[in-house]
């Protein structure tokens, strides 16, 4: 499901599943779900909370959600305000508020540890940099973003490379230290039952 046709039309060229163009405040279907993934969708939505909880209502008893949103909002510049994302997520804010909406955490783990510095110190220089130009020179917050998304094969291949070296060592139930993205798993609790606060580090 998107909201946008655009994302549709992408998206068929990749899969042959049925696709629904619609939002989660009005979700169009009948029946509930096992399994929902929100991969990179979160962080759009002005109102998380009654995402969340928008979400839980969708789920089959004791089913799974799963999130993926961009971590550590010290990595938040121009590249967010052109995505329209809403905010980034300190880890043990995005488990509270799941807590808070009836999920019990199964699994929390950061990772693309490798391009963490690569984003942090890329935009920040390119954000100071366009702040040192002249008017004339200076560059929108749109131009910035696509000029980054410009593949450099050189560097794409090194970090492809780093990214493999920590998938192998995120397969093998390795936690990294930090990331740039922030994976959740969360369990739909019964109504009434109790919530557990304990969650992976």
């Amino acid at each position: 499901m998107d909201l946008f046709a655009q994302g549709l039309e992408f998206a068929r060229r990749r899969t042959d599943a049925e696709l629904v163009q619609n939002g989660l405040q009005y979700p169009p279907f009948a029946s509930q779900f096992d399994i929902i993934g929100l991969l990179d969708v979160h962080e759009h939505l002005p109102d998380d909370r009654q995402a969340l909880n928008d979400l839980h209502g969708m789920l089959t008893k004791h089913c799974l959600l799963v999130l993926t949103v961009p971590a550590r909002p010290s990595l938040r510049s121009y590249f967010d305000e052109v995505s329209h994302h809403c905010r980034h997520y300190f880890q043990d804010e995005l488990i509270a508020k799941l807590i808070e909406s009836g999920y019990q955490i199964e699994f929390v783990i950061q990772y693309m540890m490798s391009i963490h510095p690569v984003v942090w110190l890329g935009r920040s220089f390119t954000q100071t940099r366009n702040l040192l130009s002249s008017r004339k020179e200076k560059a929108s917050v749109n131009e910035l973003a696509i000029q980054e998304l410009r593949p450099i094969p050189v560097v794409d291949g090194v970090l492809k490379f780093l990214l493999d070296i920590e998938g192998r060592w995120l397969a093998r139930n390795r936690p990294l230290l930090f990331g740039a993205i922030l994976l959740v798993t969360a369990r739909k609790c019964e109504s009434t039952g109790p919530i557990n606060t304990n969650h992976p580090a």
